[in-house]
């Protein structure tokens, strides 16, 4: 029974650590997204793909905070 509980802990701990970096990375993927979204207007930036790629980043942001629950 020891045995047991001693195998399962250190699963628990990286299901814990996964799950902070999920979350640290969800967050620092929408900060750069609402950071984008303010600088694109004020500095009048475009190139090919932005709305794309500003897509991309927000799916991204989505996903690992939906991942996180």
């Amino acid at each position: 029974m020891a045995d047991s509980v001693i195998k399962i802990r250190p699963y628990r701990e990286i299901l814990k650590m996964t799950m902070k970096l999920t979350k640290y990375i969800a967050i620092l993927l929408l900060g750069i997204w609402l950071i984008l979204e303010g600088l694109i207007p004020l500095f009048n930036l475009s190139f090919s793909g932005l709305g794309t790629v500003m897509a991309l980043l927000i799916i991204t942001a989505g996903d690992f905070i939906l991942l996180e629950r």
